[in-house]
């Protein structure tokens, strides 16, 4: 995500070029039990576990990130997180031997996760829920997806639901999605003029969609940093992604603009399995965008790819892993859903049968950034592209089925939540001059501010076709 405006800046947006977010414009075909397509074959779940002092970590948090306080900058390694924050041993035991006792074979996987795995009969019956399979069918913007999910809303064992935070893996319905655009190719003759800024080394030479690191780093004042050696070296860049990339594309565009890096950079960790070969379906040229940019702004960097399926499982396991490992200074993640979502408002989330309540994944991932933050680790997420009214674009996207909505507030997720950084973008001061049938048609960005495309709309009317 670090800096993925930059090369994603363009004229006009016509395809998503990405795997589809949620359910299509077409509802999925229950396929049936699971039981009856895979037989015993086993599935695994992961459940996370709830800190034991939730409000004593984020004060934690907050004076760790406050200059000016004793605590500032004095960091904690992970183990030491699990010491004062995390669920005891006591917990830990109880909460394995609890899913045991229900047939589940169970491992620890980081201080905070566990994975239980299990036929889909013993999992229906841990949970008290029925696994059906479902397919959804292909749009003109996702090709059709098979996947398991619940029919009924699965519950946590009594005797563990209070130190449980989420079961997720049940659903392995893709969820997120990236908000990579193409610009039209009737578009591929206007002309740009690129508008000077005080401060800033030069203007970016580059046109639309294809500006540049280099771009970056003169228009924002970095080069004087490169000029004190200050390139990266000694960082790690972690990145969080959900579609597989080829590291060859990566040193292709570095080796382009004459960077000089390590050829031992990169490093790919594989969460559940990976996402699968690299492919446009998937998403792949997001994780390209994010190795680039951020490995292309601190060429001297190490980066380390968690790249794992796009469900809620493979999320939570990837950043889970980032987290726990603590091998990166700062982790970032260009995947995002609609936060309704990830609040159990649509999500197959469990429920406690104490309270009733919904036991989100949202909660989940909070706790997760708390302890990376404890740790040190600066975590940053993209914003989307459409600030309060994310359901609006969603739809407008044709990404969600759930019938018509006017623009109620909502907002992107894990961008919303409170231990994380949104990063957006901005457009530039510009001016661009479209050749069209009609004649030369003049639009005129005076200054900087917050990304939209909205002065983009004369040029789209007129190239609507």
């Amino acid at each position: 995500m670090i800096f993925l405006g930059v090369r994603t800046v363009v004229v006009a947006m016509s395809v998503l070029g990405t795997a589809s977010a949620y359910a299509a414009s077409r509802e999925p075909v229950d396929l049936g039990r699971l039981t009856g397509r895979v037989g015993d074959q086993t599935i695994s779940v992961t459940i996370t576990l709830k800190l034991r002092d939730l409000a004593g970590a984020e004060d934690m948090m907050r004076r760790v990130s406050t200059p000016n306080v004793p605590m500032y900058m004095r960091f904690m390694l992970p183990a030491q997180v699990q010491a004062r924050f995390g669920p005891t041993e006591e917990t830990v035991t109880a909460v394995i031997a609890s899913l045991r006792g229900h047939g589940l074979t169970v491992e620890r996987t980081t201080a905070t996760t566990l994975r239980a795995t299990g036929t889909p009969t013993i999992m229906e019956q841990a949970f008290q829920t029925s696994l059906h399979q479902f397919q959804q069918p292909a749009t003109d913007k996702a090709p059709a997806v098979t996947f398991r999910a619940p029919n009924t809303r699965p519950v946590v064992p009594v005797e563990i639901a209070s130190a449980v935070g989420t079961v997720v893996g049940l659903s392995t319905k893709p969820v997120f999605h990236s908000n990579v655009h193409r610009a039209r190719a009737s578009l591929a003759n206007a002309h740009v003029q690129w508008s000077a800024v005080a401060g800033a080394d030069s203007a970016p030479v580059g046109n639309p969609g294809f500006l540049t690191v280099l771009d970056v780093a003169a228009r924002y004042n970095i080069n004087p940093l490169y000029q004190r050696g200050i390139m990266g070296h000694g960082r790690t860049i972690g990145i969080v992604t959900l579609a597989s990339f080829t590291p060859s594309d990566a040193f292709g565009y570095w080796n382009s603009l004459n960077l000089k890096v390590d050829p031992n950079r990169l490093i790919v960790v594989n969460i559940d399995g990976g996402p699968g070969a690299p492919s446009d379906a998937s998403g792949s040229v997001e994780t390209t965008l994010d190795v680039e940019q951020s490995g292309g702004v601190a060429p001297d960097a190490k980066i380390i790819v968690y790249q794992a399926p796009n469900n809620f499982q493979g999320w939570v396991d990837a950043f889970a892993e980032a987290i726990q490992s603590n091998n990166a200074d700062s982790i970032s993640s260009s995947w995002d859903a609609w936060e309704a979502f990830a609040n159990g408002v649509l999500a197959s989330d469990v429920a406690d049968p104490f309270s009733g309540q919904v036991v989100t994944f949202a909660q989940a991932a909070h706790e997760l950034f708390v302890a990376a933050a404890l740790q040190g680790q600066s975590l940053f997420a993209d914003s989307g592209d459409y600030g309060a009214y994310y359901l609006a674009g969603a739809i407008g996207r044709g990404t969600l089925g759930i019938g018509t909505f006017t623009t109620p507030l909502s907002v992107d997720f894990p961008a919303a939540d409170t231990a994380i950084t949104a990063a957006g973008g901005t457009t530039l001061p510009v001016t661009i001059v479209a050749a069209l049938p009609s004649g030369p048609l003049s639009i005129n960005v005076r200054t900087e501010r917050v990304w939209s495309w909205d002065y983009l709309q004369p040029l789209c009317g007129c190239t609507s076709s």
